[in-house]
């Protein structure tokens, strides 16, 4: 059975600078057949409030349209993407009230799971306008992986920068460039339209795939590169971190002007093989 999940979702396109920082209500509901798997729809619906939170708060609207298929379809796409697009506008940098509830009925035979979620976000504007001559490009080598495959990224800036890269799932950022445990990484500072592969392919180190927070058969990341002007340490000056949450990776996109950053993102389909 293949069940299709049809979502509208508003990303920013216009500036929303007139809008005050503050805390707004975010809900959502969302719809799945019973061979999906009710964390795939979890969080979806939980992205789907965050985006709606910045809604309110003022960002502004492109309808985007985002199917979500089974297992069974072989193709999942979530609304992470979506969701970090609108962080250019307003940046959620804590949440309360979290309420996730989920209920099962029956439609033409056929179960049907609903999940609604809603929240209370508190946004913050960053500084600036966006520079819209600073573009980044990210590219995975595949949009599929087998566990245990290898990560094999791209990166390409239109200005030098210094590249920040994120591997995120279930609400956690881990952070792959700089990487804590490799000391080659710490600089990061890129040539505008050069292409960089991440990790190198000269270099012996690499990333693996696994499917730790999935369902033990796929597991859906996002994957986000941050190219910046200026450095801005990820965890404060001389200290790399291993991971965020996705609250701390708000609070540095914040402390970053819009005019300074630009960012490209990537879903990447891990599946047992």
């Amino acid at each position: 059975m293949i069940f299709i999940v049809r979502i509208c979702l508003a990303l920013s396109l216009i500036s929303t600078y007139l809008f005050s920082q503050g805390w707004y209500k975010g809900e959502a509901s969302v719809f799945g057949g019973d061979d999906v798997p009710i964390a795939k729809l979890r969080q979806q619906a939980l992205t789907q409030a965050r985006v709606k939170a910045l809604e309110q708060a003022g960002v502004s609207v492109q309808s985007t349209e985002i199917s979500v298929k089974s297992e069974s379809g072989k193709n999942y796409v979530d609304m992470y993407s979506a969701f970090a697009q609108s962080n250019a506008r307003g940046i959620i940098v804590e949440e309360k009230n979290v309420n996730i509830t989920n209920s099962v009925s029956s439609e033409n035979g056929n179960a049907v799971v609903r999940v609604n979620v809603s929240l209370d976000a508190r946004v913050e504007m960053p500084e600036g306008k966006p520079d819209y001559t600073f573009t980044v490009d990210l590219k995975a080598s595949k949009e599929f992986y087998y566990e245990g495959d290898h990560l094999q990224l791209s990166i390409q800036a239109s200005q030098d920068g210094y590249l920040s890269l994120f591997q995120i799932k279930n609400d956690t950022c881990f952070i792959l460039h700089p990487h804590a445990l490799l000391p080659a990484t710490r600089n990061n500072l890129i040539k505008a339209k050069t292409n960089v592969d991440i990790p190198p392919i000269s270099n012996p180190y690499s990333f693996e795939l696994n499917l730790e927070g999935g369902d033990g058969k796929t597991v859906t990341e996002f994957i986000v590169a941050v190219v910046t002007k200026d450095e801005y340490p990820i965890g404060g000056s001389g200290n790399v971190k291993e991971y965020f949450s996705m609250q701390e990776y708000s609070s540095w996109l914040l402390s970053i002007p819009l005019d300074r950053r630009s960012s490209s993102s990537v879903v990447v389909n891990v599946v047992k093989k």
